[in-house]
């Protein structure tokens, strides 16, 4: 079983044997189910309250409490992506098959270099809530 709010003497019960969940931000007093077999997922900026839902092979994460603005580094080996400043609430996914990032406290305004062999984007200072597109492999034109 897994406890929603302690005030509220509740227990949802749950079936151990695949599913799992992941809590949304604790004020809510919900808890969104996961298949854990290959549907991982990224959060938002805590405040918003939501998850995004994301496909992957290999990577997996785990939120720490939301009020810490901090996330454990995720090693994957499939799709990625890299967070944009939290209060843009946006994440750009990225799909690549090497590539991997943390993010590091988002007060700090500072991400950590991002190497990969496909399309990447690298992030400007964070408050600008752009992206600049990389091409690392310029098409020929006719």
């Amino acid at each position: 079983f897994k406890p929603v709010h302690p005030s509220s003497n509740q227990f949802i019960p749950v079936q151990t044997s695949s599913s799992q969940f992941k809590p949304v931000h604790p004020s809510s007093n919900q808890f969104i189910p996961v298949q854990t077999s290959s549907s991982q997922f990224k959060p938002v900026h805590p405040s918003s309250n939501q998850f995004i839902p994301v496909q992957t092979s290999s990577s997996q994460f785990k939120p720490v409490h939301p009020s810490s603005n901090q996330f454990i580094p995720v090693q994957t080996s499939s799709s990625q992506f890299k967070p944009v400043h939290p209060s843009s609430n946006q994440f750009i996914p990225v799909q690549t098959s090497s590539s991997q990032f943390k993010p590091v406290h988002p007060s700090s305004n500072q991400f950590i270099p991002v190497q990969t062999s496909s399309s990447q984007f690298k992030p400007v200072h964070p408050s600008s809530n752009q992206f600049i597109p990389v091409h690392t492999s310029a098409p020929k034109e006719p």
